[in-house]
């Protein structure tokens, strides 16, 4: 493992972790602390010993996560996020995107029976149609897309 306060210069292989708050995603120092501007970063070989030490950092300050991230830098999605045992259930991206495709498919089904209610009821009901099917519509589309969305940007 070897410190440094510029990680721009990674190998494929290598890996970084950065301990950022579980509520604000301020990135911490070792402290736990908010990080000033100069950050010093551990660079790992392996995705193992660097998954490791996070498990290591989120024991020692419970309330923040630890981020790996692998050459590519920080301007995607990190490699792995580790989170602490007693917030990890709430915290877990995938959990959130499983739920948000599941809340989004209900959504859309309901507004398929709600259309085909609609469609063979009376014309005085076609504001109620309006009102509630286009909001079951357009918030069951948002979260089915961003949950099947998080599952298809891992491949």
């Amino acid at each position: 493992m070897n410190d440094g306060p510029a990680w721009e210069n990674l190998r494929p292989g290598q890996f970084v972790i950065f301990l950022s708050d579980l509520r604000t995603d301020v990135i911490l120092n070792d402290e736990g602390k908010p990080a000033g501007e100069a950050t010093l970063v551990s660079v790992f070989e392996s995705l193992a010993e660097a998954k490791q030490e996070a498990e290591a950092e989120v024991a020692r300050v419970p309330t923040a996560c630890a981020a790996i991230y692998d050459h590519k830098g920080r301007s995607g999605d990190p490699v792995r996020r580790v989170y602490h045992q007693s917030v990890q259930r709430r915290y877990d991206p995938e959990r959130r995107a499983r739920r948000d495709a599941w809340a989004g498919g209900s959504l859309l089904v309901a507004f398929i029976i709600w259309s085909i209610a609609a469609a063979y009821s009376t014309d005085e009901h076609f504001l109620w149609f309006y009102i509630l099917g286009m909001k079951l519509l357009v918030l069951g589309t948002i979260l089915f897309v961003r949950g099947v969305g998080f599952f298809l940007g891992r491949r």
